[in-house]
């Protein structure tokens, strides 16, 4: 059974996630999330990812979702949106800290969990925002990021 604990803010706190203003209103072509990163694919080979890259030593880092990432794909990038939430514990009684990324569409949203599941000594989130550009090079695709992206979630 999971029991919650006080919220360490006072409300749970919502951020803009820092993205370029030249990458909003971008159409996404693909939505994709595996252990602990999620890709946003836009229209002209931009890729935003965003990541936990804390990992420090005995804690279990992960994203989820219950959203279809299909219902935002085909919509115009409007922001993400960073949001905390309370801490829960597992059965053993260790921590499970949540942050939530709300990928938000002029059609629809998607909310993707990004947990840390530890032992009370490793908290906390890193999440790194990149900004990449696929460009062809012959046949192959090659990403690289632009140095001159204020990506600072």
């Amino acid at each position: 059974m999971h029991k919650l604990v006080p919220k360490i803010f006072s409300s749970v706190r919502r951020a803009p996630v820092n993205i370029p203003d030249k990458y909003l209103g971008l159409r996404v072509k693909k939505l994709e999330l595996y252990d602990y990163l999620l890709v946003v694919r836009l229209e002209g080979g931009v890729q935003i990812q965003l990541r936990d890259v804390a990992d420090y030593c005995c804690e279990c880092r992960y994203m989820r979702t219950d959203d279809s990432l299909l219902d935002v794909e085909g919509g115009d990038l409007r922001g993400i949106e960073l949001r905390d939430a309370a801490v829960r514990f597992d059965a053993d009684g260790d921590p499970i800290e949540i942050q939530f990324l709300v990928v938000q569409t002029d059609q629809n949203s998607a909310t993707i969990a990004c947990m840390n599941s530890h032992n009370g000594h490793y908290s906390g989130m890193n999440l790194r925002l990149e900004i990449l550009h696929t460009v062809l090079v012959g046949e192959q695709e090659i990403d690289f990021e632009y140095p001159d992206d204020d990506t600072s979630p």
